[in-house]
């Protein structure tokens, strides 16, 4: 196109060369003039929209490539947000699975410790049991030996074995009094969810503990004298939810607590005591009612609490 253009111009400029000299009798050599200046005109624009064209051809390609960067992020973006989304689910997961994990340990580690517990009864039980045998079966020995002393010496160890009695009298209602205080109260100091059967309520908080009988680590009262006791227990649950609670006595139900909330948007709270006779090294806890209800509040209003006292002693 452009080669013909400028064949085109050179035919022109000869012809009007060779026209030149007859202007007067050739008025059209002007026409072909205008002609040519108008051609010259529009070989330049024609120039300058090509110099645009390339331009725009070339910010073209620079959208283009920053489209396709964009794309390329917009893709990378959406499979970071599923990669998150994938995280967020599996730490969800991971909470569950915890939360369920924590009841069969605590249960295990209850069971493990009732169990040590009851050995060590039975243990103590066999050893008391053949020593008094052993003892008896000196005395009678020493009876036997010394059956025909005299009167003198009989009253003498009578009065001996009497003031004896009386100082250890004296000394048993002395450790009587010492151990017969015992009394505890504690309070849930966060919220527990996802709470799985019989799961054992450990009461974290210690405010009182007279006689060291709670153990904040099991959330049990282990009973260090043994006694007629008093225990309460608050049970505080959530809006539109049910939990029912217990007391044992050695894993038997001595009350009950039901926090119900369905179709009502405060927070239930259920409390009873307990009143009932406890030996030594027996256990005091509260824990979930079969599987109704999984979620219990707590905070440091001391809703959800823990608390018994001893009334008297059997000593």
């Amino acid at each position: 196109m452009k080669r013909f253009s400028v064949l085109l111009v050179s035919g022109l400029i000869c012809v009007s060369l060779s026209l030149a000299h007859d202007n007067d009798r050739h008025p059209e050599v002007h026409q072909w003039q205008a002609l040519l200046d108008r051609m010259d005109v529009f070989e330049k624009e024609h120039a300058r929209y090509r110099e645009q064209i390339e331009l725009l051809k070339k910010r073209v390609k620079v959208a283009e490539s920053k489209i396709s960067e964009m794309e390329s992020l917009k893709v990378k973006l959406k499979a970071q947000d599923k990669k998150i989304a994938r995280l967020n689910l599996l730490e969800r997961r991971l909470k569950r699975a915890e939360s369920k994990l924590v009841c069969p340990v605590n249960d295990l580690q209850c069971e493990l410790f009732l169990k040590s517990v009851k050995e060590e009864n039975a243990i103590k039980a066999n050893v008391t049991y053949e020593m008094s045998n052993a003892i008896l079966y000196q005395s009678s020995n020493v009876h036997r030996s010394h059956y025909k002393k005299s009167k003198f010496i009989a009253e003498a160890t009578n009065s001996v074995k009497n003031r004896r009695d009386v100082k250890g009298q004296v000394n048993v209602e002395r450790r009587v009094d010492m151990t017969s205080r015992v009394a505890f109260s504690t309070y849930l100091s966060h919220a527990l969810q996802d709470l799985g059967r019989e799961h054992v309520i450990v009461f974290d908080q210690v405010e009182y503990n007279e006689g060291n009988g709670y153990d904040k680590i099991l959330g049990i009262f282990i009973c260090p004298v043994s006694g007629t006791y008093f225990f309460v227990a608050s049970m505080l649950g959530f809006p539109n939810e049910q939990i029912h609670t217990e007391i044992v006595l050695d894993g038997s139900k001595t009350a009950g607590m039901d926090s119900d909330s369905r179709g009502g948007a405060e927070f239930p709270q259920g409390t009873n005591i307990a009143i009932f006779r406890c030996a030594v090294g027996q256990r005091v806890w509260v824990r979930i009612i079969e599987h109704l209800g999984t979620n219990l509040h707590g905070d440091q209003d001391r809703f959800t609490k823990l608390a018994g006292f001893m009334l008297w002693s059997d000593e």
